[in-house]
């Protein structure tokens, strides 16, 4: 945002989200809503403005009512259901195999706690997510990653600023390989905050000539 341009948020379907002020969301029911974000401009600045297409489906996303994943396409929104900004709860209820599936993580600044529920997510070729807050009870398995910046299986990197993160009994299996990167490892390439982790494997190859690589984080 140039200059400090006042920034104008809409909905494209209030029954679906509303949008305040400040740019908070709130979720009114399950469709699909396009969230707007625009500035006028001024004499030094062209007028400008970003979109973002939100999928709410039954469910909330809620710690109490959280995403349902039992199949590839589920785990395909996964992406469209986070906001930046805000964190977001998932649970699987199947496993799921994404060997055939061309997944996209979620974005960086968007903050997801996993609930696997004993389920295995297999044969993915990105991290999981961009950011995970929380994950429990999730077998990660055949990942074959290549990423071409900071990243691990689980997540490019764990925890957000000023949130404590948690790994309960996450196992992760699988390869990265990614020459002259900085910063991998099995989990993720990162921690930014205090990390519990209970009952958590690392079963990674990582091939790199890069630094701060390591088995866990």
């Amino acid at each position: 945002n140039p200059n400090s341009l006042t920034v104008t948020y809409s909905s494209s379907d209030n029954n679906v989200a509303t949008v305040a002020d400040n740019g908070a969301i709130t979720i009114k029911a399950a469709g699909v809503v396009v969230i707007t974000a625009a500035f006028a401009g001024d004499a030094s600045y062209l007028e400008g403005s970003a979109k973002y297409t939100l999928c709410v489906t039954e469910h909330a996303g809620t710690e109490a009512d959280p995403y349902q994943i039992a199949s590839a396409d589920d785990m395909l929104k996964i992406k469209e259901h986070t906001v930046p900004g805000q964190t977001t709860f998932f649970k699987m209820t199947a496993d799921v195999d994404m060997a055939a599936v061309e997944y996209v993580p979620t974005d960086s600044l968007a903050m997801v706690h996993f609930d696997g529920d004993n389920h295995t997510v297999a044969n993915l070729k990105t991290p999981l997510f961009g950011t995970c807050v929380s994950c429990k009870n999730l077998t990660v398995t055949g990942s074959d990653v290549s990423p071409k910046f900071v990243s691990g299986l689980l997540a490019q990197v764990i925890g957000a600023t000023d949130v404590p993160a948690t790994l309960t009994n996450v196992k992760i299996q699988g390869k990265i390989t990614a020459a002259a990167v900085n910063y991998l490892g099995g989990f993720a390439g990162k921690s930014v905050s205090d990390l519990n982790m209970t009952d958590c494997s690392a079963d990674v190859i990582i091939a790199s000539s890069g630094s701060s690589v390591a088995g866990l984080i």
